[in-house]
């Protein structure tokens, strides 16, 4: 686009293009347009969305983790099912959630 100048020696402003440019929440409302996105706004909300739920999942185990230790008897869950659990808490919250909030949130 070439712009010539007016008399007054500024450029006309009929040929700027004005429009808005679309915002990254209109740009669609289908889970499709959400899970093969590029745009970087859309994927930081994808990834506190996806950690937040992680941090519930490691939550949920934590819980029943300390329901467990909170009577003498193993009375809520068997010791390997209580073992499962355990794993399973530090593995989501180290490798689902500590490991990707800080520099994925932080840095997108």
């Amino acid at each position: 686009m070439s712009t010539t100048a007016s008399p007054t020696g500024l450029a006309d402003p009929d040929e700027f293009d004005l429009r808005l440019p679309v915002s990254y929440l209109a740009d669609g409302h289908s889970v499709r347009s959400w899970l093969l996105t590029t745009d970087h706004k859309r994927i930081a909300i994808l990834y506190a969305i996806t950690i937040t739920a992680f941090f519930f999942v490691g939550g949920a185990a934590a819980t029943l983790v300390r329901l467990e230790l909170a009577t003498p008897e193993a009375d809520l869950l068997r010791a390997d099912t209580y073992n499962k659990l355990f794993t399973l808490h530090g593995v989501v919250m180290v490798w689902f959630f500590l490991i990707p909030s800080i520099p994925n949130t932080l840095g997108n």
